[in-house]
Order: C-alpha cells, then structure tokens, then sequence
C-alpha cells in the first residue's frame, strides 16, 4: 500500500489499481510508504502550561512532546498539512501509537 497526497489537500492510501484512478483524477504531489512522511506539521492537543496544544515537526517529536509532559487528561496527536485553506487535520494517532486517515 502506498499513500498519496494530492493538491485538494487529500492523503489517500492506495494498490496499484487505484493508482491508476487516482492519478488520472488528481494531481499527486508526493507519494510514501507511511501517512507521517506526507504531514507537515504534528499537532499534540492537551493542556500544557496556559496553552491547549503545540506543534512539532516530526512525528516522532510530538510524540516525545506526548510522553514527557504527564497530564491526567488525555492528550492527542494529529497529522496536518498546509493548504490554502489553512492547517487541516488528516490523520490521527491511534491506540497503537500509528497514525490513522481521519
């Protein structure tokens, strides 16, 4: 499986025969083996001294981020790219510490 991320602001997971869809419909700017390589920002949500989240930008930095700061709260891990509209959520941080497609 392979993910894709095209110009609208989609990340997609796809075969090989729905590449083949996708590519001929949207216009694909980067393509990965993992959702967290096609994210530009991590968004940890929680309340961390006056703030109610921070962004890191590895995946693997946010969770860090998550495991040092102990809340009795539940804290949250987004993946979020950079569109025209703004900064949009498109994965989430599973059970499993993997990142899922919203």
């Amino acid at each position: 499986m392979k993910y894709i991320r095209t110009k609208d602001g989609r990340i997609v997971c796809c075969d090989r025969e729905q590449y083949h869809y996708i590519e001929t419909h949207y216009e694909i700017l980067k393509q990965a083996d993992t959702i967290d390589e096609l994210c530009n920002e991590f968004v940890v949500i929680g309340i961390f001294e006056n703030q109610i989240g921070c962004c890191c930008d590895t995946f693997e930095e946010a969770k860090e981020v998550k495991d040092y700061v102990e809340l009795p709260q539940e804290q949250i891990i987004y993946g979020a790219i950079w569109t025209d509209k703004g900064l949009i959520y498109v994965a989430k941080m599973n059970d499993k510490g993997e990142l899922e497609l919203l």
